[in-house]
This record gives C-alpha cells, sequence and structure tokens, in this order.
C-alpha cells in the first residue's frame, strides 16, 4: 500500500529537501573545515530543537519545552538564561499560573502563525504581567473576555505560541520564575483526542519552518559585518522582528575575526539597566560549550575600571584578564551585548581593538 498521499509524508519529504538546502547553505558560509564540522552539528541540534518545540507540541495537552539544553544553545540565545516555549491553539481557552521570581528579567512573547515569520500579539513582563505582592500571577488566554480572575491575553484564531524569556544575572542568588498552564474545558477530553494527518502535517511543516529560519539567521542579521569585523552596530526588535528578538532588548552586534596569537580587546560604557550581557557566538550563532568555557559575562560577573568602564578581552583559550572571555577555538565569529530596557537609546557603540597577546598580557601583569 503506498502513503504517499499522506499530507504528513509529503511534509517529511519537504523536511528532508529542506535538511539538504541547509546543509549546502552552511557549507557555502563556512570559511574553515572547523566551521564547516561545527555547522553540520549545528544543524543536528536546531533540528532537536525545532522537533521538541514544535513537532512534539501539544495544544490540547500543553507542555512547556526547553529551548537551550546543557549541549544545545542555537538560534542566538543567551547562556546566561532560561528559553521556554509552548504552542497553543485559539480554539481552546488556557489558565497560566505562576511566580516571577528574582531573575534580573522575566517575559512572556505570544506570537501568531504556526509557520515562517511571526508576529507579536501580546507581551509581558515583570512590569506588566500582573503581579501581587508575593510576586504571583494568572494569566487567562482565550479569544473573548473571560469571566475568570487574572490578567486576559486576547488570542487569535489557530495556532500561536509564547516564549519565555528569563535573564539572569547571578544564577546562584536569583530564584528562577515560574509558569504552569492547564486547559479550561474539557481539558481530560481534549488529552484523549488523536491527531489527524493534515494536523501532523501542519506540526512537520512548522518544525521545518522554524529550523530553515534558525538556521540562517547569520544571512539575516548583519551578514555584511563578516567584512567589517570588530565594530559594533545597534537594533532592537523592531529592525529584527519580536518573533527573533527580545522586545525590551537593546542589541550590540559585532564580528571578530582573531588569529591565534591574537586578542580583541572591547571598552564600553555600562547603560543604566536591570540586565546585561555578552555573548560569544559562531559564525551561525550558535553558543558552544558554554557550561566548560566563558563564552558569556553578565553584569554581574565583570569587574569595571576605575572610571566605572567595563573592558573585555576575548583570546583563544588564554585568560589574560579578569573580564576575559573564550573564542572556543573560532576565529571566525561574533559578539552579541544584551541591554535589558532601553530598547531605543542613543549611545556610544563599543570601541574594539586588535592586540598581540603576549604584549597585552605583559601590559596586565605590569
Amino acid at each position: 500500500m503506498s502513503y504517499e498521499s499522506l499530507d504528513a509524508v509529503a511534509a517529511f519529504r519537504d523536511l528532508h529537501a529542506t535538511l539538504g538546502r541547509q546543509l549546502d547553505l552552511v557549507l557555502e558560509d563556512a570559511r574553515t573545515p572547523d566551521e564547516a564540522s561545527q555547522g553540520a552539528m549545528f544543524l543536528l541540534r536546531v533540528l532537536a530543537m525545532s522537533t521538541e518545540v514544535v513537532a512534539d507540541s501539544n495544544p490540547r495537552a500543553p507542555h512547556w519545552a526547553r529551548m537551550d539544553t546543557p549541549g544545545r544553545n542555537v538560534g542566538g540565545d543567551n547562556p546566561d538564561a532560561e528559553y521556554d516555549s509552548i504552542r497553543l491553539d485559539g480554539q481552546f481557552r488556557y489558565r497560566i499560573t505562576g511566580n516571577a521570581g528574582s531573575v534580573a528579567h522575566f517575559s512572556m512573547t505570544f506570537n501568531g502563525g504556526g509557520s515562517g515569520r511571526r508576529s507579536t500579539f501580546d507581551y509581558r513582563n515583570e512590569r506588566t504581567i500582573g503581579l501581587d505582592a508575593r510576586g504571583d500571577y494568572t494569566l487567562i488566554l482565550s479569544a473573548t473576555q473571560p469571566t475568570e480572575p487574572g490578567t486576559w491575553i486576547a488570542t487569535p484564531e489557530g495556532i500561536y505560541s509564547i516564549l519565555v524569556r528569563q535573564f539572569i544575572g547571578d544564577r546562584a542568588n536569583e530564584i528562577l520564575a515560574t509558569y504552569d498552564i492547564e486547559v479550561l474545558d474539557d481539558a481530560a477530553a481534549l488529552a484523549r483526542q488523536p491527531y489527524t494527518d493534515d494536523e501532523i502535517g501542519e506540526r512537520i511543516r512548522a518544525a521545518a519552518s522554524g529550523f530553515e529560519i534558525m538556521t540562517q539567521l547569520h544571512r539575516l542579521v548583519y551578514p555584511e559585518l563578516f567584512d567589517q569585523p570588530h565594530v559594533f552596530v545597534s537594533n532592537n526588535s523592531d529592525g529584527f522582528g519580536a518573533d527573533i528578538s527580545g522586545t525590551d532588548n537593546l542589541y550590540m552586534f559585532a564580528t571578530f575575526d582573531l588569529a591565534d596569537d591574537e586578542a580583541l580587546v572591547i571598552d564600553l560604557q555600562p547603560l543604566e539597566v536591570s540586565y546585561w550581557n555578552i555573548v560569544v557566538m559562531t559564525r551561525f550563532h550558535e553558543t558552544i560549550d558554554y557550561l566548560t568555557r566563558q563564552m558569556s559575562r553578565t553584569m554581574a560577573n565583570v569587574v569595571p575600571e576605575a572610571d566605572g568602564t567595563i573592558r573585555l578581552v576575548l583570546t583563544h583559550g588564554r585568560a589574560v584578564h579578569p573580564n576575559w572571555l573564550d573564542t572556543a577555538g573560532h576565529r571566525y565569529g561574533v559578539l552579541v551585548l544584551r541591554w535589558v530596557g532601553p530598547r531605543d537609546a542613543v549611545t556610544d557603540m563599543p570601541v574594539a581593538r586588535v592586540v598581540e597577546v603576549a604584549e597585552f598580557a605583559d601590559e596586565v601583569g605590569a
């Protein structure tokens, strides 16, 4: 018996073709053998995330899916953060309850649409989510005005998603937020309904769409910076879209190109914000080995200069400064600064300069 007429089969064949195209794209853009090899692993990690977050979602019995794991930090994610995602259906009603904890930043971005670039229809952070005196909150997600108590989120027709961001300055001293979800109205009966072929096809296509977008971020976000390394530029979600960037964030981007004996010295004036960090990523916007390497720093683990400015030093595995960052062996890569709060700020860009590692080590020692 042939099953080629099934939508799920057709969707999977489309996914197979997408995998081949994205591998060709990664190999075309890689500039070293290491980048090509890492790029192949990067594709596998993005596929795993897309499967877990999208294809394995179940709006009838929803669960939060972790986007980052101890071995996976792709899509320009912040390793000093927690990311959870969920896909829901506008025909059902939901309630989310939890506590904001004490993290530096906690937000939920509500995006409509199941596939492709999505638009944001609501956004809540620790100031607007409706916290009581204990930091607890209740959200009611429904198409019409609910009778249940809580903050109402008016939902659109069809599939939509929520992305939770928790930005953490100091994990030893901050308490993570919580967010439990339940289906209102006939939850048990909904959970037992099997998915149809059309619905499975939709989930596979949505996973393929997410995979395609995430694996070409390096072509969507300032690809021209690779031709002019060590120069920072800035943007916010108005430029990038809130489906791939934080609504409250001001971003500063640069690329780097460092020989084995070189270091990149970055000097910046910190802004008055609730949270900031800097992340080192590969060409493909992946932070690798972030549990064992110093791939990021937050405002809580940097030592300021005497005048209050911050100096950061990027090298290939050699700690020559208290605010050291590691390239993880990559000659080329991306640097991302996130500032939470002043998304429209006009300020001086960080200044970066390349120096000889040995000379800089002598300077610091002196």
